[in-house]
């Protein structure tokens, strides 16, 4: 009789985890994915990424994607551009 609650109790203790967790996770991604963005025409809204590879054998670094500004300058398509840089610091 003991060995029977005991795996009630086990059983009932993982459906409630998972319960929870995936109740956790869904409310995370509906507040982060989900939503539209909040400000006007948020769907007019692009990002472009670039990124540069440093070939440390010969020193010298490949930029993949042209540079903000000759984004702006080849493009007619964008109202405005705006320009982020993550730079590291120690």
């Amino acid at each position: 009789m003991k060995s029977a609650t005991a795996v009630a109790l086990l059983a009932a203790t993982a459906l409630a985890v998972g319960i929870g967790s995936a109740t956790a996770i869904y409310t995370v991604i509906d507040a982060v994915l989900m939503k539209p963005v909040p400000w006007q025409h948020g769907e007019r809204y692009v990002a472009l990424f670039s990124a540069r590879l440093n070939n440390t054998a010969s020193g010298r670094s490949t930029e993949l994607l042209a540079g903000p500004v000759d984004f702006q300058q080849r493009t007619s398509s964008f109202d405005a551009f705006g320009v982020l840089q993550f730079r590291e610091f120690s």
